[in-house]
């Protein structure tokens, strides 16, 4: 049974906006090293208007503002309200004052031709109709302003792929309609995705919207956590995983974790669960 695109959208973004508090707790201090190594790629100056697209709770944002030490302004956008009020949050209480969060979807932006001299996206591209984010990229960068944006996919990280190929032998074979629809959604997305997250057709979409393609590149970094505990506490954080979970009786679960732990012992080094988690980086500039 398929879902269309759309629909599977929708209910990733349900999803993701569930996942706010775990995705600050867990995820955003790894995704914090990504933002890190981007914003410096974009070589942003001083004076300079850029934008975020799918800041999430705002770290590449907040960064990127840094280097607008006296002048510029950084536009960050998402299509979570509940994430973007962490981010709103964080900046009321502790700056920066050069950083606007605004509701919008990068397909369709409410921003003029031309406003923006970089653009960055920290993971934050979506699975769905890339080629029509690029062409909306273009139209709000200056003639020669840049885009710098990263991202990754599960077959890319062992450690998580791991934990997908482990759950699928566990999983209750007769989930609810709402396990279900989330399967579909997430299975659809993938399709799309495994053709979206290739780099060399990113590469083909960004030239076809006025991209000149300078630069790709991939890096791994190591990330290391107490545990296959803490590993675990993390991946079962999100929403979709969480049902997963709540759809299994006790002995079920109680199988899972125990086939979990045994093959993700590999990752353990001395006294810490360490992995490699690859990212994917591209530059442009629009011609």
């Amino acid at each position: 049974m398929a879902m269309p695109l759309k629909s599977a959208d929708e209910t990733a973004q349900r999803l993701w906006d569930e996942d706010v508090k775990p995705w600050q707790t867990y995820w955003a201090p790894i995704f914090s090293r990504f933002a890190d190594d981007l914003v410096t790629s974009a070589r942003i100056a001083d004076g300079q208007v850029v934008l975020d697209v799918g800041t999430g709770t705002g770290t590449a944002a907040i960064k990127a503002a840094k280097f607008l030490v006296r002048h510029g302004f950084v536009f960050a956008i998402d299509r979570s309200l509940p994430i973007l009020s962490v981010a709103k949050s964080y900046c009321s209480k502790n700056g920066p004052l050069n950083v606007r969060f605004l509701v919008m979807d990068a397909r369709k932006m409410q921003f003029p031709d031309g406003l923006f001299d970089h653009v960055i996206s920290n993971c934050g591209t979506s699975f769905r109709a890339f080629d029509e984010m690029a062409v909306e990229l273009s139209r709000v960068l200056r003639r020669g302003g840049s885009l710098a944006y990263n991202n990754w996919h599960l077959k890319d990280v062992p450690a998580h792929r791991l934990v997908g190929e482990v759950l699928q032998k566990h999983r209750t074979k007769k989930p609810s309609s709402k396990l279900r629809a989330q399967r579909l959604a997430m299975a659809t997305l993938e399709r799309h995705g495994n053709w979206d997250m290739d780099l060399e057709a990113q590469v083909r979409d960004l030239r076809r919207a006025g991209f000149n393609v300078t630069r790709t590149w991939r890096k791994s970094y190591r990330i290391s956590l107490g545990d296959v505990d803490d590993f675990l506490k993390m991946r079962f954080s999100m929403a979709m995983l969480r049902q997963e979970l709540l759809e299994l009786r006790q002995r079920q679960r109680t199988e899972l974790y125990k086939d979990l732990r045994q093959e993700l012992r590999e990752f353990m080094r001395k006294d810490s669960f360490t992995f490699e988690w690859k990212i994917n980086f591209v530059q442009a500039v629009k011609r």
